[in-house]
């Protein structure tokens, strides 16, 4: 058996796709960027003057900002609502929030900390100064067990969206960033790459836009309720859950949970654990054809949340609800 880890991951470290790898020499040359790099513009004319393709660009951007800006946890936690304001005209609009903007970015390079808020306005303005059209994303993140079975209602989060070779791409830079720890409160800096130009349709797991043409992909918010909460292990070692695929699970054949996983290759070590389990119990699997199968007794279980894991990792977790 397998002792479960009971930290819990939100939005912050949840990666989807690893189709998009950043050069390994752009990620080296800007890491050791100096840190007498003290305001944006300075940045934007660095990165400007050692890249010259807008992909390239935009790969030093994000890795700039995912290794040197961290997680504000106190300012998430004290939910301060946006600043409202009123204009005349379209000019004056975009005066205020110009000045607006340039405050909050300032203010990110003195703390060199920020929330998604933050974040997302960095990487715009850094993109802007690029000549790279960037748009900001408000909407819900799909992050914790009881995320499953819920439609998207008020936003909680901000990523971009960049046009690349004529193509919209999707970024989040505030997961990219690295992960909150639930017990402890505190933030860790881990790189996550799977965040820059990830697949829509991956994308689409965790984030649900405000404004549906952001998803990139035709899905609706039944779609996004549904889905049961996939963690990044999943994605990064191309699992592919087959059945079940609905979050939510009310019905079971017999007396156990039936499982296909489509993977590549055979899947072993394999446990699962229900909500209430201290440990998680190892799978006998059976693997036939690019498929692995198993069956998770359901025990005398009705409600609570079951989670599967490889590698002693989280892959996927689903909502019981047996009636």
């Amino acid at each position: 058996m397998f002792k479960i880890t009971l930290t819990s991951l939100i939005a912050l470290f949840i990666s989807l796709s690893l189709s998009a790898q950043i050069n390994e020499s752009i990620k080296q040359t800007v890491i050791n960027y100096p840190k007498s790099i003290s305001n944006y513009e300075k940045l934007s004319k660095r990165i400007n003057s050692d890249y010259k393709t807008d992909r390239e660009k935009a790969s030093a951007i994000y890795v700039w900002i995912t290794h040197n800006i961290a997680y504000d946890v106190p300012a998430a936690n004290a939910n301060i609502k946006p600043k409202s304001y009123s204009y005349r005209t379209q000019e004056e609009k975009l005066e205020i929030e110009g000045k607006y903007n340039h405050k909050i970015i300032t203010k990110l390079f003195k703390k060199n900390k920020a929330i998604c808020d933050g974040y997302s306005r960095l990487f715009k303005t850094l993109c802007d100064l690029s000549d790279i059209e960037c748009v900001i994303i408000s909407g819900t993140s799909k992050t914790t067990t009881h995320d499953i079975g819920k439609l998207p209602k008020r936003s909680d989060h901000a990523w971009n969206a960049i046009k690349l070779d004529g193509k919209w791409e999707l970024i989040d830079s505030t997961w990219g960033a690295g992960s909150v720890n639930a017990q402890t409160n505190k933030f860790t800096q881990d790189y996550d790459e799977t965040y820059f130009c990830t697949a829509p349709e991956l994308f689409f797991l965790k984030h649900f836009p405000d404004d549906e043409q952001w998803l990139l992909v035709k899905r609706n918010e039944k779609d996004f309720a549904n889905l049961p909460l996939y963690y990044s292990s999943a994605i990064n070692s191309n699992i592919q859950i087959i059945k079940p695929n609905n979050g939510v699970i009310e019905k079971v054949k017999g007396d156990a949970i039936q499982f296909t996983i489509n993977c590549d290759t055979e899947i072993s070590k394999l446990s699962y654990a229900f909500s209430k389990d201290k440990y998680s119990t190892k799978l006998k699997t059976k693997y036939n054809k690019g498929k692995t199968s198993f069956s998770i007794p359901i025990k005398n279980i009705k409600r609570g949340y079951l989670t599967l894991y490889h590698n002693n990792k989280a892959i996927v977790a689903y909502k019981i609800n047996l009636k």
